[in-house]
């Protein structure tokens, strides 16, 4: 594979989430000779940038960022039976573009000011398969709520991307970006597929099966794509580049001239020489340009469990954001479903669109506030049951503690009782000679050793 000059100029600082520990298993034997990898699961821009200034050096001339899906992405646990729960991913229904942008501007000046020729490569992420990744992390236990999460997460990361995208393009239209989804649906047997994503509802999306590992890391043979594609964005970015510094010394040169009426067109094309009938279109144009084109959506919905990747194969599981274990989920009994509900159908998307509420009488929103109201009460009513019960558990145990000490059942309390016995008695017997409140028929009347040992004597 020829590789552009600026490739071997120097290092390759490849940055980004866990996707770039998937490269860094997956090597390429020509590419990654010069490679540095540095990653972060589940890492924000804010973090991302710090974690290149850490690592950044002069010997450092192309630096490729994979990162932005963090921002979106956040785990959360569903539950499955009363103390157990699965991690799972959701989306974080939030506008992170306005941040990601600003900081893509700041690191991208900043690392050009360091060095000027350094080649810069920002990637925007492809299309995260919500659905297959926590499918397999439910299994048996999958319900309908985790699924309605899953594609209505799965249609808000479209339109983050889509949004990303178009204030990319108004904010920082000089900085080059690179679209990773190319390689997600790079093949044309895949493209037919990309159309689907202009649906509004997450079911009906069609990811290539067997391309991402998991719904979210590339497979091995997808992160082999990757390499390609970055060692090809190098040079297009770097193009482009060289193109921008061309026509800034031609605007530049352009200054000089007094009249803005030169220089505008060529030199060997007069002015008026452009006729109105060359940007008339042909006859046969369609006279709607800019009508929407029909999206055709397949009827037939493949099941989401046919495009998990057969992890047998040698390729490891890995996680977007690292997790701890959630626990061991044995023991845990199936229970049918109500014979109220009603079952679930593969008769395509007329039965899909019959379920799917208004917004005007239900929505996620208005969802998880009622529960968040409802988790709350039943959290301070716990918490004030749990006060009174406290209570009276102390004051049984303070009943308790005091009948057994009456009943002599206690051996160091009654140890300690005849040991304050024996003290008062031996005061009454004995008292202080100063002492002015004395027991006079007390006084002298207990035994003492030596008179002990007279009756002994006697005896």
């Amino acid at each position: 594979m020829a590789q552009p000059e600026n490739w071997n100029l120097g290092r390759v600082l490849i940055a980004g989430d866990s996707r770039v520990r998937r490269l860094q298993s997956s090597k390429d034997p020509q590419l990654s000779k010069n490679v540095d990898f540095i990653f972060q699961g589940g890492v924000l821009i804010s973090d991302l940038v710090e974690l290149v200034d850490r690592n950044l050096t002069a010997e450092h001339k192309v630096i490729i960022i994979m990162g932005f899906i963090g921002d979106e992405i956040m785990k959360y646990l569903h539950p499955i039976a009363d103390n157990d729960a699965i991690t799972l991913l959701r989306s974080r229904e939030s506008n992170p573009s306005e941040n990601i942008i600003k900081c893509v501007k700041e690191a991208h000046s900043k690392w050009m000011a360091l060095d000027s020729n350094r080649v810069i490569v920002w990637t925007v992420p492809y299309y995260i398969d919500y659905a297959v990744y926590n499918s397999s992390k439910m299994g048996e236990f999958e319900d309908e709520e985790s699924l309605a999460i899953s594609y209505d997460s799965s249609v808000r990361f479209v339109n983050y991307i889509a949004l990303l995208r178009r204030q990319w393009a108004t904010c920082i239209p000089n900085i080059v970006y690179s679209q990773l989804n190319k390689v997600l649906f790079g093949e044309r047997r895949h493209a037919v597929l990309f159309k689907s994503f202009g649906s509004t509802y997450g079911e009906d999306f069609k990811f290539p099966t067997k391309v991402l590992s998991d719904g979210v890391h590339p497979s091995a043979s997808m992160a082999r794509a990757i390499w390609k594609f970055l060692h090809a964005s190098v040079g297009v970015v770097a193009s482009k580049a060289e193109v921008a510094e061309s026509v800034a010394v031609v605007l530049n040169t352009n200054e000089s001239v007094p009249s803005t009426s030169q220089g505008i067109f060529p030199t060997h094309v007069q002015r008026g020489a452009i006729r109105k009938s060359d940007w008339k279109g042909k006859r046969n144009a369609s006279q709607k340009p800019y009508s929407t084109p029909r999206i055709k959506v397949q009827s037939y919905q493949q099941p989401v469990h046919s495009r998990l990747v057969d992890l047998r194969s040698g390729e490891e599981l890995e996680e977007l954001i690292e997790e701890y274990p959630v626990g061991d989920f044995g023991n845990i009994s199936w229970k049918a479903s109500s014979p109220n509900m009603t079952p679930s159908t593969s008769s395509g998307r007329s039965s899909r669109t019959s379920k799917r509420p208004g917004f005007s009488s239900w929505s996620w929103d208005y969802h998880r506030r009622v529960v968040a109201d409802a988790k709350a009460a039943c959290f301070t009513k716990g918490v004030v049951q749990q006060i009174y019960a406290e209570a009276d558990l102390a004051d049984i145990i303070r009943q308790g503690g005091l009948k057994t000490a009456k009943e002599g059942l206690i051996d160091s309390i009654s140890a300690a009782q005849k040991h304050w016995s024996e003290k008062g008695l031996a005061k009454l017997n004995a008292p202080h000679p100063d002492a002015k409140l004395i027991q006079k028929d007390i006084v002298e009347l207990l035994p003492t050793e030596d008179s002990e040992e007279e009756d002994s004597d006697l005896l």
